[in-house]
């Protein structure tokens, strides 16, 4: 018989390679099957076997030595803290179907598998019976008494406790429990409690968790009345725990039978975030600005280094914790746990922290782009102190602190003041006036860790960031640049643009007046087509539970036959709603001027939340984003189901369309000129593609494969806002 190691090798390994596959049909599983077989048939008697499927051999010498390989081959699954804490959940997932199968070989052993009984049965009978019926009956070992305990021999028992309680053993060692009657569980309540605290403590295991604390393992006591005190053990509060951490959707049904539960789980959570976070703001105090999301001074001491780590796992769980306070019904808005919205919150900063830096990065690395004081307020840079006014003023500290080491230390260099802009940008809100010489003695105390942070992180900068000038001395490659850069430049000019560019004038409708012009251009008597789009502020950092941002622009490109274009982005918060509906439904109703959208259902949504008064329906509306019969049969978009506007663009005018500033601040007024020109760009775009479709005869209302399409971009800038 080949070793337990060996076994479990192969069983991972063909999980990995085909993971639909059937481990009971691997041959390494079939031997040690027929090993059971034959161990149980010399117990019972030659060549009769083990009739009754819960009746254990008068001698478990044998079937101790299968369950001790079983055993064996479940401890070479991963167990340590340090090779656990590196499975994703994929693996998790491999591991746990091994895991199930190595239990099942030893409920089988054990003669305990009913499950794998009423299967062979029910299988057996599908074959012998044209219309098969409901197989017979089967006990489980829910339905099976505390006496059940006494037909496994002392020795076994032993062997058993000790697998359990064994501190290195596989948290997936809990499927060996099906080989068991739940009595034994019951019998030996250390055992209970040893694996669930090993369990709680692992992210992946909650499915495992959740099954120790449904029957026939345990059962929550009826309450009767509702100010009853619910007193459980402490391992079965940190398996709840546990379970909320990690996002288990399954617990919600026991909390909100058992609230006072749920608020004694979520209070120690809360405490938790507070101390850490609080540990964090204190560390700042002993070493300012070396502290940040990303960046971290070499160094920290190693207090700080764990409540770093800390808070990296705290904010690593504070989205699920908020998906179950949703299904719980909890107000996360008023919710009184604000320390754990608090984390919630630094998690989405932290990604809004790395947007900035990577969209400073592309300004750089892009010589086409001018860098000028607009380009601080189109991308996601204004988004930043809106985030951080909605974290609860204690730990707000905290947030600027991080956001600002982060910020000082990675954004580039190369741009002369770029980082005293961009710290103007973010910390005025707040109080913050760079070289202000009538800041008094307290405001310079308060902010003097925001020069502190800008020394430390140029050092750092300086001492280990060579500037790209300097690498490219290095490697001896200025000069061959220099020689080239001319023959460069003039080679670029003559290349095809890159990015959908129109001249075409575009008007800011924020007024009566500036509304009344775009009322008339879009009457049916000076316009047959129409190309809507609408943007909004990114709500990719707001919490569950949370409102979507509304539309913050409505952009219409205009056409007539044999006209000229026109192009009108209008300023929803500055008009009035009743003249604005008036005015965008006369259009959205009037059937005889063709609208044209890109997947717009959700601009739709959008416009209700900005206007709720507007009900009309689109007519007449063309959604570009389907892949229609005609593009499909002259193999367009390959065998893509969904298309985006880049993709629509680039296949009928042969160029990308530019999405650097689509986390910009919609809201924001006054809008800049390129921040107009990406808005109208969308709808402009869609009336040059639509006449080229008609020009190609590429226009049917037949999707290909059943009508996909309607995602199309928006379902990406819909990924890219969705809530956290």
């Amino acid at each position: 018989m080949e070793s337990s190691e060996t076994l479990t090798a192969q069983l991972i390994e063909q999980c990995e390679t085909e993971s639909g596959s059937d481990l009971f049909l691997h041959a390494s599983v079939s031997a040690v099957l027929a090993w059971i077989r034959r161990v149980k048939a010399g117990s019972a008697g030659p060549g009769d076997g083990v009739k009754d499927p819960a009746q254990l051999p008068e001698s478990a010498e044998s079937i101790s030595s299968v369950l001790v390989f079983l055993m064996g081959a479940m401890r070479a699954l991963p167990h340590s803290k340090e090779l656990f804490a590196k499975l994703n959940f994929k693996s998790a997932a491999v591991h746990r179907r091994v895991a199930k199968c190595l239990g099942k070989l030893m409920a089988i052993a054990t003669g305990r598998d009913f499950a794998h009984a009423a299967s062979n049965q029910a299988g057996k009978r599908k074959r012998n019976q044209r219309t098969p019926t409901a197989p017979k009956t089967i006990p489980t070992p829910a339905a099976m008494s505390d006496e059940d305990i006494q037909s496994m021999p002392e020795e076994l028992q032993e062997l058993v406790r000790a697998f359990l309680m064994d501190p290195d053993v596989s948290p997936f060692a809990v499927h060996s429990l099906t080989a068991f009657p739940p009595s034994f569980l019951h019998t030996n309540e250390m055992v209970y409690a040893n694996l669930l605290e090993s369990l709680s403590k692992n992210p992946c295991t909650s499915t495992e968790v959740f099954t120790l604390l449904q029957p026939p393992y345990f059962e929550f006591p009826n309450l009767a009345s509702e100010n009853d005190e619910l007193v459980l053990p402490p391992h079965i509060i940190q398996a709840i725990t546990s379970l909320i951490k990690a996002g288990e959707t399954q617990v919600a049904p026991i909390l909100i039978e058992y609230p006072m539960l749920l608020h004694k789980a979520l209070a120690e959570l809360n405490e938790s975030c507070d101390g850490i976070l609080r540990q964090i703001t204190a560390a700042f105090d002993s070493t300012p600005g070396c502290i940040g999301f990303t960046h971290k001074s070499q160094d920290l001491d190693e207090n700080t280094t764990a409540a770093l780590r800390s808070l990296s796992q705290v904010m690593f769980h504070s989205k699920p914790i908020l998906k179950i306070l949703s299904l719980c019904r909890i107000d996360i808005t008023s919710s009184k746990y604000t320390a754990i919205v608090t984390t919630a919150r630094l998690t989405t900063l932290k990604w809004l922290v790395g947007e900035i830096i990577k969209f400073f990065d592309g300004l750089c690395a892009d010589t086409s782009i001018e860098v000028d004081e607009d380009c601080y307020l189109e991308g996601p840079l204004p988004l930043l102190p809106d985030l951080i006014e909605k974290i609860d003023g204690s730990y707000q500290q905290c947030a600027l602190q991080l956001s600002i080491a982060d910020l000082v230390a990675l954004l580039p260099l190369d741009v002369a003041g770029a980082v005293d802009r961009v710290l103007k940008l973010a910390l005025e809100p707040f109080g913050y006036t760079p070289e202000d010489p009538s800041m008094d003695e307290a405001a310079v105390e308060k902010w003097a860790w925001v020069n502190t942070a800008k020394l430390s992180c140029l050092s750092d900068n300086k001492d280990t960031k060579p500037t790209i000038s300097a690498e490219m001395d290095a490697q001896g490659l200025q000069e061959t640049l220099d020689k080239t850069e001319n023959k460069d430049i003039q080679a670029a000019s003559n290349d095809a643009p890159r990015y959908y560019k129109c001249a075409i004038p575009i008007l800011f409708v924020d007024d009566a007046a500036s509304l009344a012009v775009f009322a008339d251009a879009v009457r049916f008597e000076n316009c047959d087509c129409v190309a809507i789009d609408c943007e909004w502020k990114p709500d990719g950092f707001k919490l569950i539970g949370e409102p979507d941002s509304p539309a913050a622009t409505l952009q219409i490109a205009v056409s007539k036959s044999g006209g000229e274009s026109k192009a009108f982005v209008l300023g929803l918060a500055q008009l009035d709603e009743k003249s604005g509906v008036e005015v965008l439904e006369r259009l959205f109703q009037d059937d005889r001027i063709i609208k044209l959208g890109f997947g717009f259902s959700e601009d739709t949504a959008r416009l209700r939340l900005r206007f709720p008064s507007l009900s009309a329906e689109l007519k007449n509306l063309s959604d570009l984003s389907r892949i229609t019969s005609k593009q499909a049969s002259k193999g367009y978009f390959q065998t893509k189901k969904r298309i985006s506007l880049s993709d629509l663009v680039k296949q009928y005018l042969g160029v990308e369309m530019e999405k650097r500033i689509r986390l910009s601040n919609w809201e924001m007024r006054p809008l800049t000129v390129r921040q107009l020109t990406y808005a109208a760009n969308d709808t402009l775009v869609l009336l040059e593609v639509y006449q080229l479709m008609q020009r190609d005869g590429d226009l049917d209302t037949e999707a290909k494969e059943g009508k996909q399409g309607g995602a199309g971009d928006k379902r990406n800038r819909k990924r890219n806002k969705s809530s956290l």
